[in-house]
């Protein structure tokens, strides 16, 4: 069973927390990487420990992908694990600035106004036609 993902953090703690925030929601649905977590998790923050603190306006990326393979019955006495792997990959990105949500120009207002005084009247409108 596989997996990828990336986390971000500001920090190389912030970023830790993140990779660890998401095993826990992977696990909900791959409880078989529980198996290779800890170690997968100790790639993840020794990569990430490799980069100085993230300059101004950038935050770390880390992308994490891996996999286990096995036979038996997952959780049984007859699971025997046959294959395991992780991918690590580190880097600083910019941090996304929010946009402010643009202004509805004068003539969308007043269309608006519009329709909604002829709905409050009771009439018609384009809409409902």
């Amino acid at each position: 069973m596989s997996y990828s993902f990336n986390a971000q953090g500001k920090t190389a703690e912030e970023a830790k927390a993140a990779v660890a925030a998401k095993f826990d929601t992977m696990l909900e649905s791959q409880a078989i990487h529980a198996f290779d977590r800890a170690k997968a998790e100790a790639a993840a923050g020794a990569f990430i420990d490799l980069f100085p603190e993230a300059p101004e306006g950038q935050q770390y990326n880390v992308n994490v992908n891996g996999s286990v393979g096995w036979k038996g019955t997952l959780g049984a006495d007859d699971q025997v694990i046959l294959s395991a792997g992780v991918g690590v990959s580190v880097g600083f990105v910019e941090i996304p600035v929010e946009e402010p949500a643009p202004e509805p120009a004068a003539d969308d207002a007043q269309a608006e106004a519009e329709h909604d005084a002829a709905v409050d009247a009771g009439e018609k409108t384009e809409d409902e036609s």
